[in-house]
């Protein structure tokens, strides 16, 4: 089964529409209103690249994140958010798997930009191994 591309974790519902609305077309898309939707959707499928929002109620995104990770070690995120989340951040700073920060709301031309260079590189990193694979078979 081919990994989705993004799994986007947002309890606003206008935002889960909106993204949906302008990735859609581009990129295979996963939704969940909340953290805990988010972790069900992980069981049972594998994505790329997750985007999820700081502050949702139940669980934040931070959370969501380390939650996450601990399910598919391989995820790479992008953590959208607003400017008093200083302290969302320092949680995860020194996390390599955290790809970027980005303020809400974000620029879709920013955000389009760095969706494909995260998946772009996570897809070098993936022929890298096959081909590493390959070689140790000769």
């Amino acid at each position: 089964m081919e990994p989705y591309d993004i799994l986007y974790v947002d309890n606003d519902p206008n935002n889960l529409s909106g993204f949906a609305f302008l990735f859609g077309e581009k990129f295979s898309i996963l939704l969940a209103e909340s953290g805990e939707e988010g972790l069900e959707i992980l069981k049972s499928n594998t994505v790329r690249l997750i985007i999820t929002d700081l502050h949702m109620p139940n669980m934040c995104g931070v959370d969501f994140f380390r939650s996450a990770k601990n399910q598919q070690i391989q995820l790479k995120f992008i953590l959208p958010g607003g400017y008093s989340d200083n302290h969302f951040l320092e949680e995860v700073v020194d996390d390599r798997d955290v790809f970027l920060y980005t303020r809400k709301p974000f620029d879709s031309e920013e955000l389009m930009r760095l969706i494909e260079d995260e998946l772009y590189s996570n897809q070098l990193a993936q022929n890298g191994e096959q081909l590493s694979r390959s070689f140790q078979v000769l």
